[in-house]
């Protein structure tokens, strides 16, 4: 097998796009190989052009690649969308009949497969829709990949629908049959089994789901908006199993609601939203600011401004998610940059939340958020939660006044008192209040609360750790960047030593509090850095001008709702060197 193999179906939305591509993904975890996922899908209710690409590889890939290796066009828009993304020694199954191909727009290395779907499916009396799974019988034939296996992840998919299984796996052999009987010369990529040692395939927002339930979330609301509905709807299938309440809101200002009011209640809860829903709970998470209570929001961007392209990807809500709501106030802003980050930093995001009494950002996107990614088994074993200070009745029974903004603590944290707990009546306030919780416009009160506010940041920038660089110790470029970049970047970086570059990655994870002092030191040390976000003007370069006095050498910039694919990294950091 070649080092990477790119897989891509196209075709009109309704016709099984994206579950074709999820049974493809899943036949190649069983075989042993690494995938990662990548779904493109219009901002329309119904109709449009779909795509899924997969890209398999023998060793962990962290996000998509190109060139197309394996073209799968149910359509004509899919020949004419994506004919340029084949590689030189690539194959294109399609359509016969519907699709028409000339052999002349595509070099001679590339090979052509008709494959009449339409009639196989109508001589097999199924439906229109199924042309999918005759694709995915073709593919696997071509590809050398027994049907047993295909067949296997039917059953899997349909599970106990037999008509369903039947229908499917007849259709799957007719496609995989056409193709060893009319096409005998090999195709140039044969997919070999290797050992499985049990890995999973999840996308970012489930990983959050379970890192959200292995920390013991018990409270989760939501209005659903892409690309966080997913969230909702899988803790919506895990909720009696674990025991959480998980709430579909009528709007994205009673989800923050009722979530800090679980928080206040005493159980772990968290909201999610894109970003014209984290809009409307702009002032709630001045709320929860100012009343110091935990609560953990998950924001995946989409570009915008206003409605933008809801479907696509961006990261232009950096600066929005650090600097939303009124005045300032300590906020911890999270960004993970693969699936195994978010089960990880989600669980985190709910001990910070705890702990420092404060909203927990988790930043996202829809890149991140809808790709699905090889990995290997998570840590399920119990972890100590931190729940951070929370008073019990035999602790309050020896203080004379219990003053729920106590100012004389260190760090910046006045213990807490769950509601009913003995001796522990106290006030929350959304005004300005004194260590009682009473409103206080006095102008020392003020300084006194907003001074002890802020010194949950300088206890955290001691606590939380620095990032790290990966990569090459001496290299030629340095490549900063957050969230879903990590995996075009780490792609990029392996075919940059291929060519004799030495490259190293820092992945800034806790934007807010930011670590300064880190990022300068590898902006002073680094021989040219390059910025690598998916936002118009830079934001993270500005962040980091702001915070350091630091410019990177290069900014690569993209905005276009598509993520970084590793090729034009490459092709970038050969211009600039």
């Amino acid at each position: 097998m070649k080092h990477n193999f790119n897989w891509k179906i196209g075709g009109p939305a309704g016709y099984g796009i994206k579950s074709v591509g999820a049974m493809f993904s899943r036949v190649m975890l069983r075989h042993g190989l690494f995938v990662f996922n990548y779904d493109e899908y219009p901002s329309l209710i119904r109709g449009g052009h779909n795509a899924f690409d997969v890209t398999v590889s023998t060793e962990p890939v962290y996000t998509t690649r190109r060139p197309v290796s394996l073209l799968v066009a149910l359509d004509q828009e899919s020949i004419s969308e994506h004919q340029h993304e084949l590689a030189d020694d690539g194959g294109v199954i399609f359509n016969d009949g519907p699709v028409k191909v000339d052999k002349n727009l595509f070099p001679e290395s590339v090979k052509l497969y008709p494959v009449p779907f339409d009639k196989i499916v109508e001589e097999h009396k199924g439906e229109k829709v199924m042309r999918n799974v005759v694709s995915l019988g073709a593919s696997f034939a071509l590809l050398g990949v027994p049907f047993e296996s295909v067949q296997a992840i039917i059953e899997y998919k349909f599970k106990k629908k037999e008509k369903v299984v039947a229908s499917n796996v007849t259709l799957a052999k007719a496609g995989y049959d056409f193709i060893k009987e009319n096409f005998k010369e090999e195709f140039g990529y044969q997919l070999k089994k290797l050992d499985n040692p049990g890995r999973m395939i999840l996308s970012g927002n489930e990983g959050i789901v379970w890192g959200a339930i292995k920390a013991g979330l018990k409270f989760y609301s939501a209005y659903p908006m892409t690309p966080s509905t997913s969230i909702l709807h899988n803790l919506a299938l895990q909720a009696h199993k674990y025991n959480i309440v998980v709430k579909h809101t009528e709007d994205e200002i009673s989800a923050i609601n009722t979530a800090v009011g679980a928080g206040y209640a005493g159980v772990r809860a968290m909201t999610a939203s894109a970003g014209g829903g984290f809009a409307l709970m702009a002032e709630t998470l001045g709320m929860a600011a100012i009343m110091e209570m935990p609560l953990v929001i998950a924001e995946l961007t989409r570009p915008g401004p206003s409605t933008g392209m809801p479907t696509w990807t961006g990261q232009g809500d950096l600066r929005f998610v650090l600097h939303a709501s009124q005045d300032e106030f300590p906020r911890f802003v999270i960004a993970p940059g693969d699936v195994e980050q978010c089960f990880e930093l989600t669980q985190t995001a709910f001990d910070i939340a705890e702990k420092y009494q404060t909203p927990v950002i988790i930043l996202s996107d829809k890149q991140l958020a809808e790709s699905y990614q090889t990995i290997e088994k998570f840590d399920t074993r119990p972890r100590k939660l931190q729940r951070g200070k929370v008073l019990t009745e035999e602790e309050l029974s020896k203080i004379d006044e219990y003053k729920r903004y106590n100012t004389d603590v260190s760090d910046g944290v006045s213990p807490r008192v769950l509601p009913g707990t003995k001796k522990g009546e106290h006030l929350v306030n959304s005004d300005e209040h004194n260590e009682l919780g009473f409103s206080e416009e006095r102008s020392d009160e003020r300084v006194r609360m907003m001074d002890k506010r802020f010194r949950k940041v300088a206890t955290a920038l001691e606590e939380i750790p620095d990032p790290e660089l990966e990569g090459d110790k001496k290299a030629d470029i340095t490549f900063v960047s957050f969230g879903s970049t990590r995996g075009a970047i780490l792609e990029a970086m392996k075919d940059l030593k291929q060519d004799g570059i030495k490259s190293n990655f820092l992945q800034i994870i806790y934007l807010s509090p930011f670590p300064d002092k880190k990022v300068g030191e590898v902006f002073k040390k680094a021989k040219k850095v390059v910025v690598v976000e998916c936002n118009k003007t830079g934001q993270l370069a500005g962040l980091i001008r702001e915070h350091t006095g630091q410019v990177p050498d290069y900014k690569i910039l993209k905005y276009d709702g598509r993520p970084f694919f590793p090729d034009e990294i490459v092709d970038t950091i050969k211009d600039i060197l």
